[in-house]
């Protein structure tokens, strides 16, 4: 159970990353820099003598960093930096979270000579502070439930389950993952990233190390992304190393003995339980030469972090390691990168510890920006505030070579597309009755333009969970390509505190509206297929380019109809350049995307490819097919996830359940197989297992040519099939189209059919 509570969806966020982190890159990191940037600008010359340095306390720094990246995750709200929640919101949080965060596990006299409770006001204080803690989450909880479109915060995956059990998944129980989360994220990823700091201003020649690694890695014109990590080792035995000397929990859970056993010459009969000491171990002469000495170097050898184990090991290891190790990667590197440390005196920092595994003394350093900080500072649109990194190209400088700033360069590279002034735009004033649909990003209104053509214009709402983020992302990577699958921009608006994307006008909207949820004329096969073809080609187009664009959120609302109900894919906020590795594109990274069309392999693993989209096409494949959402959580709970049910009903012989009524009859059965047989391949669990877009366009066009050339029948065969028990009893008739190889007449019911008429 606590695997299906603390998977992927929940420990990740809405405007998410360290570069793809939860939260981290255009939040916490971004906060940091900033905020360590402004220190060191403003600092001048110090008593030191050294040019440009300030003294940083880090412990608060850290756990200001890491509160707000939890919070984003939690609830997708910050109360940290410049961009936090406004007003005494903000500053209440921020009051309540420091008491909180302090009175976290440390004890009172009273907890042993319960008498002294009657002369202190501890235990009444600590109960008040627990029923503030308590309204500020019950408040996160309404606030969720409270907005009309669901985002993608660990609340709000939680709040969806308890939709469907309640009585398991009770305020009570958020709550108290929410609480867990706070406390143990934010208190042993501070002490670790202190620690690093801590040892790192200890040994300058280890830090010099790690910064030529990264500056030769990465260079001096980007931040560091999640994807190098693994191509900087020395900075992988660093963090190894601090892990080893500090781990977050120097005593892990509690294990059971299955078995007889000997721990360290003693036995231990089935079933005693044993704390083991992870502190002891890694300091253990036994294991490791010199094991008090801070050494990275050790783990260059091939093995040695086998015997490494801070978050625990098999069943009991801690579910968050994962995510942890993460945000130290990103935290550190960018640390490193981005700034130039020394200690604030000749002699070394205090290494002693506190009896809670904390340094004993609050660590105090100097530090100043490196170039590259200002050069990125300067030029937003270059470095996190583009989640590519491909369009430098596209960023204009002035003779001198210096990066101009984001108003006055251009926005667009290959393709035109032209920033529109508002007033220019006639949309009746946003006009509910122009409205034509709504998303994350905002709500999109039909418009005139000046020359009098029709637009759809997107308008981001206040408040937007998407934000200036996905703006600048449609802008960017719908001026890099131009498709007649894909929808194309005609413009944007910035201006007057506005986010406006011009779009070319679809005149029939999104496929969703033409297969359920609306009374327009039903779509034929012929025209479903041809429409998913149109819009596999678009995907297609994007993968296949130089630049591999991965779209992620592929879905019946993101694939718009022209008049002609030519396909075309549309909403490109959340897309991800692909990384490529020779043969194969591997991009670790946080979960975004729309739930009943994630990739489950994505959600396991955090690695998004290509075939995260193949996957969701074959949820649109099914929707085409049956015409109902992928998740409807008003059906039985089995029958809730689309992609789950129709693969099971296939499975069984009984896809008449889930067939939409309306092509009952219609179907060539060759058609339908080879239909079937390209939706089965798209929804493999695994990525490798999936054919590309390439593969399923060609699927999809012979399963056309199947429906459009039928196999010749004998002049006493019709469109259905009769399946009886032999008896004489009930039967049911199956459309023709229902019967292939892979169906058995054992696996139907007896029960009367529900296309009328019980025999042929």
């Amino acid at each position: 159970m606590l695997k299906r509570i603390l998977g992927p969806p929940l420990l990740t966020t809405p405007g998410q990353p360290i570069s793809e982190l939860p939260a981290i890159s255009d939040v916490g990191l971004g906060l940091a820099v900033f905020w360590l940037e402004m220190e060191a600008t403003y600092a001048g010359v110090n008593d030191m003598g050294q040019v440009g340095f300030a003294k940083v306390e880090l412990r608060s720094l850290f756990g200001n960093f890491n509160i707000n990246n939890i919070l984003r995750m939690i609830a997708g709200k910050r109360f940290y930096g410049d961009e936090a929640e406004q007003g005494d919101e903000a500053k209440r949080v921020r009051q309540l979270l420091d008491e909180a965060v302090s009175s976290a596990g440390v004890g009172h006299a009273s907890d042993y000579v319960p008498f002294l409770r009657w002369f202190t006001s501890y235990e009444k204080g600590v109960k008040k502070l627990a029923v503030r803690v308590d309204e500020f989450l019950q408040g996160l909880l309404d606030d969720k439930r409270a907005q009309k479109e669901k985002g993608n915060t660990m609340i709000d995956h939680l709040l969806s389950l308890q939709e469907i059990e309640p009585d398991y998944y009770t305020d009570v129980t958020v709550k108290g993952l929410v609480v867990v989360m706070i406390f143990a994220g934010n208190v042993t990823l501070t002490r670790t990233l202190e620690w690093a700091m801590l040892n790192l201003l200890n040994h300058p020649e280890v830090l010099k190390k790690a910064k030529t690694e990264i500056d030769t890695k990465i260079g001096l014109d980007r931040l560091i992304d999640e994807p190098d990590a693994k191509n900087l080792p020395y900075l992988q035995c660093i963090i190894s190393e601090i892990f080893r000397l500090y781990p977050p929990a120097p005593l892990l859970a509690p294990h059971r003995a299955t078995e007889d056993c000997i721990i360290g010459g003693y036995d231990f009969p089935r079933g005693t339980t044993l704390i083991a000491n992870v502190w002891a171990i890694h300091r253990d002469p036994n294991i490791w030469e010199e094991p008090e000495k801070f050494k990275p170097e050790r783990f260059e050898r091939k093995g040695e972090d086998q015997t490494l184990m801070p978050f625990g090991m098999g069943r009991r290891a801690c579910p968050g390691s994962g995510l942890a190790q993460r945000v130290v990667n990103l935290a550190l590197g960018s640390m490193i990168q981005c700034f130039d440390w020394e200690r604030t005196g000749e002699e070394f920092v205090d290494i002693s510890e506190a009896t809670t595994m904390r340094p004993a003394t609050p660590l105090l350093a100097m530090c100043r920006a490196r170039p590259l900080v200002h050069k990125i500072l300067n030029a937003p649109f270059e470095t996190e505030k583009d989640p590519f990194g491909i369009f430098k190209d596209a960023l204009g400088s002035n003779q001198e070579g210096a990066f101009l700033s984001s108003s006055h360069r251009p926005i667009t590279a290959k393709y035109s597309v032209h920033k529109t002034a508002h007033d220019s735009l006639a949309t009746n004033n946003f006009d509910e009755t122009w409205l034509i649909g709504k998303g994350g990003f905002g709500d999109v209104y039909k418009a005139i333009l000046p020359d009098g053509s029709r637009a759809a214009i997107k308008r981001a709402k206040t408040g937007s969970g998407q934000g200036i983020l996905e703006f600048q992302t449609e802008i960017q990577v719908l001026s890099r390509i131009r498709h007649k699958h894909l929808v194309a921009l005609k413009g944007y608006c910035e201006e007057n505190s506005e986010m406006i994307l011009v779009y070319e006008y679809m005149e029939k909207g999104t496929l969703k509206e033409h297969l359920y949820g609306s009374d327009l004329p039903a779509l034929s096969w012929k025209q479903r297929l041809e429409i998913c073809t149109g819009a596999a080609k678009g995907l297609q187009y994007l993968h296949s380019g130089s630049e591999g664009i991965i779209h992620r959120d592929v879905k019946s609302t993101n694939i718009l109809l022209d008049e002609n109900n030519v396909a075309k894919v549309a909403d490109f906020g959340l897309s991800k350049l692909a990384v490529r590795n020779q043969d194969s594109i591997n991009i670790s990274t946080n979960i975004k995307g729309t739930f009943g069309y994630l990739d489950p392999e994505y959600l396991e693993t955090h690695i998004l490819t290509e075939k995260s989209d193949v996957y969701a096409f074959g949820v649109v494949l099914l929707e085409a097919l049956c015409a109902r959402p992928a998740l409807d959580r008003c059906l039985p709970h089995e029958q809730v996830n689309l992609a789950e049910w129709a693969m099971f009903c296939k499975s069984k012989g009984i896809l008449d359940e889930v067939l939409d009524p309306k092509l009952v009859g219609q179907i060539e059965p060759s058609s339908l197989r080879k239909f079937m047989e390209i939706t089965d391949k798209c929804l493999k669990e695994y990525g490798e297992e999936r054919p590309n877009m390439a593969d399923v366009i060609w699927d999809l066009e012979y399963a056309l040519q199947l429906h459009m050339m039928p196999i010749q029948r004998e002049p006493h065969e019709d469109s259905s099939v009769t399946i009886s028990d032999g008896g004489g009893g009930s039967s049911l008739v199956v459309p023709r189209l229902m019967v292939s190889d892979s169906f058995s007449s054992s696996s139907f019911v007896q029960k009367k059919s529900s296309y009328g008429g019980t025999d042929s």
